[in-house]
Order: structure tokens, then C-alpha cells, then sequence
């Protein structure tokens, strides 16, 4: 077990500050506290949603709502700043010129983490792989604990009976901004393309957090169809998977008699046909699940085999809702950056051109390459939220385009104009903050409406 960091420190009290009191900041107050440390808790909000339940579980710890208390944060020796947190806030960047450390949940988690762990990052996808392995490694007898950028918040998944035999951490970009030494088992990277732009201002900004949690693994696992990841140079072991056929310490998928199978230079794992989830990027995700699943355990089990013969995917991840008169309704909410909707466009569209449910808070995208490629995929595009104007613009002469002002008509919309045999596809290519609480809740909105619809139609 790892010597925890704050026994190295200066005798307590040991202050630290937590900025964010959404789940990950709270599970960072709880497990501080529960360790005895003290702590100053705030969030800019002023009604943060989990804020009474903490100040009524812990009476004694300072919370500040609706700013950031500079005064107070300046006598804490770490301050901890959950990911939905911008670095830019003027507070946090005093704090880093007066020499306060920032950290986040993860390099908390790394400090005190007592069986290894896996991490897995990517702009899409991170979320289906790391379930897929979670539970291909369960059922191949390993004890595993997942969490981190998805359900449960890594802190805590710590200190928790019997402990497991391995972590298996989701982590996302901004959770690897705040991270001294990714100290993995193995990190893995699926994709990187442009997304957050609006938070990390350029895409090698972007690019330098994403490779990151490759540096110190002991083993990295890369995407080799992704130009970002081709040359990388790490200081362990370092394994490639793609889209073709593969060599030594590589994943790759094989061809034969128009047959594609998932396999290593030695072994066939499954046939992608035996796939419950389709499309390209879905073919990859599961690669990266079984060479996951390969490079730790030594061998892939015919268990974790079979996982993913029955795995049917997330929600709001090309999830089939119902046919209306012949129209199909899909929702892809997930789709918060372009990459993710042109990978579910070309997978649902690949023979009847459709409509597309558009736009959001596009987070400084530029959609400039989306108009070609929407052109040969969809007929229509019905465009919401802060970005229409900006998607309109680009798309205008190509497709045809219709703006409206919520979920609701826009799924009246797309079904006036399909025809039977089409698609109806809620990819919007943006997050979804500008109208929605989160992904989730607009693919919810999006299904309630296509209920609504199918009642009447």
C-alpha cells in the first residue's frame, strides 16, 4: 500500500481549500474531513445542489456560496478544484502566483490509492469502454471498483471492504490538468479530437492534458489510426490498437470472407457482427476494451468475451427510441462534440440520407468541415439552442436547414419532414448546458418528446 502524501507533510492542522461542491467536490470534503483534516469549502454558485446535505453533515467546516473567498483560500496549503471549475477564475490564478498548489480529486486519489488502478481518457468514448472492461474483468473473477468522470467519484471508491483488486478510473481532461504523475498500471487513450475549446483555448492544450496520463503508466495502450497518439513516446511499455490488421504488440481487426474480427497478431477475439452496439468508433471502443482486458490479465477469457457479446450499449448513445409511421428516432445526446455525431451520422446513415438534430453550446467548435459531410448523410437539419445561428451559416447551402426554440418542436419538426424509412437522429454535435442541465437531461427531453409524439401520430 502507498505511503499517504499528507503523512510527508507538516504536522495538522494541514488546511486545504475545495472549490466545487458538486459530486466531486463533496466527495473530496468527505474524505478529507473524514481524515481529519481541515478544510474551507466553496463554490461560485449560490445554491450549489448538494450544498445543505454537506453543511448538515458537517457543521464545523466554513462553506462559502455565490464567490470565491480569496482571504481565506490564500491560508490553505492545497486547494482542490473540482473539474467543472474554470482555471482561468481570477481567485484560482492568485492562488498560483502566490504559490498555492491546485490539485483535483484524481492527484488526491493517486496519493492515497491502495491496489492499482487503470485509466482510460479519450474525447469520445471513455465512458462506454470503461464500463465494458469494468465488467468484462468482474466476470473474468477480478474485483474491480469504477468511477472517476463517471458515477461514482474516485475518492469514493477508496477505503471501501474487501478492497479490490483493481481501480478502474474514467478521467477526463480537465481532472488531468490538475495531476502531477499519472502512476497507472496501464492508461489508455481512445481518440482525441477538438472538444472544450472554450476551456483549454487550443487544441495542443487539449491535446498535452489527453496524453498526459499516458507518461508514467506502466503500460500505455494508444489509438495508432489517431495522429496525435502515432509518435507519442512514453517511459513504459506502449501498445497500439487500430483499424487494420495487426502486427506485434498491436490490436487490430482482420478481414476474411467480408468478415471483420477483432483480434491481436496471435489470437482472434470475436467477430464485430457479434456485436450488439454498431458503427465504426463502436468497433474500436470494443477493441480497446479486450486489449485492456489482455495487457492485464494476460490472456482475454472467453468471459469477457461474452460481455461484450451482450453488452447493448449506454443511453443516449445511438439508443433506438421507437418508429413512428415508419420514421426511426435515435438518440445520440452523448454526441457533445463533432466527432462524436459524424461517427453516429455515417453509422445510421450510411444508406438513406435523414435528419439531424443540431446544435447547443458548441464550446468554440468551428463547423466548417461538418457541412460537407452532412451534405452526403442528411437531407435536413433541425438546429437548436445558442449555436443554430453559427451551424445555419455553414450549412445553409447545402442542407436544408430549420431553426427552432426547443426539444419539443424540434421532433415535430424532423417528423414533418421525414419520410418512412428514414432517421431521425438527436446528434447535436454540442454540450448541452445552454438549455439543458447536462447531456442526459436533454436526451431525456428528446425521448419524452418523440413519446409525446407517438401517442398523437
Amino acid at each position: 500500500m502507498s505511503t499517504p502524501f499528507f503523512q510527508k507533510q507538516t504536522s495538522p492542522p494541514y488546511c486545504y481549500g475545495v472549490i466545487g461542491l458538486g459530486s466531486t467536490g463533496c466527495s473530496v470534503v468527505r474524505f478529507l474531513a473524514d481524515r481529519g483534516f481541515s478544510i474551507v469549502a466553496m463554490d461560485t454558485r449560490n445554491e450549489p445542489s448538494l450544498y445543505n446535505d454537506l453543511q448538515t453533515e458537517y457543521p464545523n467546516i466554513p462553506f462559502v456560496v455565490g464567490a470565491l473567498d480569496y482571504d481565506l483560500l490564500k491560508c490553505c496549503e492545497e486547494v482542490v478544484v473540482s473539474p467543472g471549475v474554470a482555471l482561468e477564475h481570477p481567485t484560482l490564478q492568485r492562488l498560483k502566483e502566490n504559490g498555492t498548489k491546485l490539485i483535483g480529486d484524481i492527484e488526491l486519489f493517486i496519493r492515497y490509492v491502495d491496489a492499482p488502478f487503470i485509466g482510460i481518457t479519450g474525447t469520445n468514448g471513455k465512458t462506454t469502454v470503461t464500463t465494458m472492461v469494468d465488467s468484462m474483468l468482474i466476470n473474468s473473477g477480478v474485483r474491480c471498483f469504477a468511477g472517476g468522470n463517471l458515477g461514482i467519484p474516485a475518492l469514493d471508491l477508496l477505503g471501501k471492504h474487501p478492497k479490490p483488486d483493481l481501480y478502474v478510473l474514467e478521467v477526463s481532461s480537465f481532472q488531468l490538468l490538475l495531476v502531477s504523475s499519472f502512476s497507472a498500471e496501464l492508461s489508455c487513450v481512445l481518440n482525441i479530437t477538438p472538444d472544450h475549446l472554450d476551456r483549454h483555448h487550443t487544441f495542443e492544450e487539449y491535446q498535452e492534458a489527453k496524453l498526459s496520463i499516458l507518461e508514467f503508466a506502466k503500460t500505455a495502450l494508444v489509438n495508432l489510426d489517431d495522429r496525435c497518439m502515432a509518435n507519442f513516446v512514453t517511459s513504459g511499455k506502449r501498445v497500439g490498437f487500430f483499424d487494420s490488421l495487426p502486427t506485434n504488440d498491436s490490436y487490430g481487426i482482420r478481414t476474411e470472407n467480408d468478415r471483420k474480427i477483432l483480434c491481436d497478431h496471435n489470437n482472434d477475439f470475436l467477430a464485430v457482427d457479434e456485436l450488439q452496439i454498431s458503427g465504426r468508433h463502436n468497433e474500436l471502443n470494443a477493441l480497446a476494451a479486450l486489449a485492456i482486458c489482455s495487457e492485464y490479465l494476460g490472456v482475454v477469457p472467453q468471459t469477457a468475451v461474452e460481455v461484450l457479446k451482450k453488452f447493448v450499449g449506454l443511453p443516449h448513445r445511438m439508443e433506438k427510441i421507437a418508429v413512428i409511421k415508419g420514421v426511426a428516432f435515435v438518440n445520440d445526446s452523448k454526441a457533445t462534440n463533432l466527432a462524436a455525431a459524424e461517427a453516429s451520422i455515417s453509422c445510421l446513415m450510411s444508406t438513406h440520407r435523414g435528419i439531424v438534430i443540431l446544435g447547443g453550446d458548441s464550446k468554440h467548435a468551428q463547423f466548417e468541415t461538418l457541412a460537407t459531410f452532412l451534405s452526403h448523410y442528411a437531407h435536413t437539419a433541425i438546429l437548436i439552442g445558442q449555436a443554430a445561428a453559427k451551424i445555419e451559416m455553414v450549412l445553409v447551402d447545402l442542407v436544408d436547414c430549420i431553426t427552432v426554440y426547443d426539444m419539443g418542436a424540434a421532433v415535430t419538426k424532423a417528423f414533418n419532414q421525414a419520410k418512412p424509412g428514414e432517421t431521425v437522429l438527436l446528434a447535436p454535435g454540442c454540450s448541452s448546458f445552454d438549455m439543458f442541465d447536462d447531456y442526459a437531461h436533454r436526451g431525456n427531453v428528446f425521448k419524452e418528446a418523440v413519446m409525446s409524439l407517438e401517442a398523437v401520430a
